[in-house]
């Protein structure tokens, strides 16, 4: 899977292409059909946005947007910028704009490569209108690592469960639900295969750990690989998927992703 020029993007597969490409493509494309009062005039941030596939999306509706990365340049590539859209270089925990901005804050598959998490969310609170709204998802740690387990996914700083979020949003805002992306039975049985914690997946943590004080580029790369291939080795099973086999379950614990929903 080509995941872009940082090592942790998807990017949206060729015309055509499926598989597990599309699969993964369209998971994260899924997030974006959830945003709330999309259809209103409404003042969006979306932190982490990526190759901007998802942006561009929202920009089709009558909405102001300012999209934030970490990359130096803007995700539009040989493309004409929507008008919509605003971009900026800049961290989630350190946001350039003023307090009580945005009507809703979005950011999809961004808080479990966050060192400082806290930071992160107050840096949400502040700038989110009183009354506003915040959708984040994240990977279910529930299906992909044992309760004692570090992420496999070497930039991955935390993954969480859905109690943990709920626990962690509620010190910032007052209503939190939390929910979970579920898919078709033979895509969930498909990813939970691919993803499922192994005593196998815990190797590369406990050579990392007794090894740290010899490590050099090549063993790092090496490491990388091991952890990288524990969870991409099985990719059978993503055939026909589209953006329509995706749903929203209340039972956030099977879930493929967390969806959290507050608001200030």
């Amino acid at each position: 899977m080509d995941i872009g020029k940082d090592h942790c993007r998807v990017i949206p597969p060729i015309e055509k292409e499926t598989g597990f490409k599309k699969f993964e493509y369209l998971r994260h494309m899924y997030g974006y059909t959830l945003v709330p009062d999309i259809k209103k005039n409404v003042h969006i941030l979306e932190i982490g946005s990526g190759e901007g596939y998802g942006t561009r999306y929202l920009s089709e509706y009558p909405i102001k947007i300012v999209a934030i990365d970490i990359m130096k340049y803007p995700p539009y590539p040989g493309q004409q910028k929507p008008s919509n859209i605003e971009y900026f270089q800049a961290l989630g925990t350190h946001l350039p704009f003023r307090s009580d901005l945005f009507d809703c804050v979005i950011s999809f598959q961004v808080i479990e490569h966050i060192q400082n998490e806290k930071m992160f969310l107050n840096e949400i609170h502040r700038v989110l209108k009183n009354g506003g709204n915040v959708l984040i998802t994240t990977p279910n740690r529930k299906l992909r690592l044992f309760p004692f387990q570090k992420p496999r996914n070497p930039y991955h700083i935390h993954e969480y469960s859905g109690k943990e979020l709920y626990r962690l949003l509620r010190k910032f805002f007052d209503s939190v639900t939390i929910l979970g992306i579920k898919t078709r039975p033979d895509l969930m049985d498909a990813e939970i295969a691919r993803v499922k914690p192994s005593l196998l997946s815990l190797l590369p943590q406990k050579i990392n750990l007794l090894t740290s004080r010899y490590r050099g580029e090549k063993f790092r790369a090496v490491l990388e690989y091991s952890r990288r291939r524990t969870l991409s080795e099985n990719t059978d099973g993503f055939s026909n998927v589209e953006l329509e086999d995706f749903y929203l379950s209340e039972d956030f614990n099977s879930g493929l992703d967390i969806v959290v929903y507050a608001k200030k």
